[in-house]
Parts: structure tokens; sequence; C-alpha cells
């Protein structure tokens, strides 16, 4: 485990405690595919990548959330009266880019796959 629940309602995450288990468990699966499980052996865990999970954690929920409501507009015209939505698909890779992104700015070597 990466973070505790005690420990990520600390640093401010926003997740039910009925939900934290399966989102921590979310977030450090992509993580640690991330990181080719590099950071699961660090103990005790550095308190940037607990900060890494909460972020992770927090953008799964909203994420979750948002899609249960009202799809994102992404683009409107006034003249002819046109609203243009984004597709469930566009709204998931946003969201998975955002998240690699993120680990990747943390992480720093631990995400290094070899290749440059």
């Amino acid at each position: 485990m990466l973070i505790t629940y005690s420990e990520y309602s600390a640093l401010g995450g926003k997740a039910s405690c009925d939900d934290f288990q399966r989102l921590e468990l979310k977030a450090r699966a992509l993580i640690d595919y991330r990181t080719q499980g590099r950071v699961s052996l660090l103990e005790p865990v550095p308190s940037d990548i607990k900060l890494l999970a909460v972020e992770i954690i927090d953008k799964i929920s909203s994420a979750a959330s948002a899609a249960s409501g009202d799809s994102a507009v992404t683009s409107v015209s006034n003249d002819g009266v046109s609203v243009a939505y984004a597709s469930p698909e566009s709204r998931c890779k946003a969201l998975n880019d955002d998240i690699t992104q993120l680990i990747d700015s943390v992480t720093g070597d631990l995400a290094y796959r070899g290749v440059d």
C-alpha cells in the first residue's frame, strides 16, 4: 500500500473512505506500471510519491463522478447554435495522458524505460 486513508485525508484527499481502497489500488497499479514496479520497492514510501498517489486518486475519483454526469463541452458556436461534447474515449485518453505525465514528472528516473 502506497498510502493509508488517514494519510490520504491528511494530505487533502477528497474521495470517501468507502471508495479509497479501490482507488488506491488503481493508483498503485498505474504508478507500478509506469515505473516497472520500482516504486513498490521503496521503503519507506517517499512523501512525494504519497502526494502523487493523492493526486491520482482524486483525478480518478473526479473523472468517475464526471462520467456519471453531463458530458464535457468541447466547443460552442453561437451563430449556428451548435455544441460539441467530448466522447468518453477522448475523456479517458485525456485522463490517462494527464496521469502518465504526472507520474513521469514526479518519479523521474524511476519511470525511465531505457529508451530516449
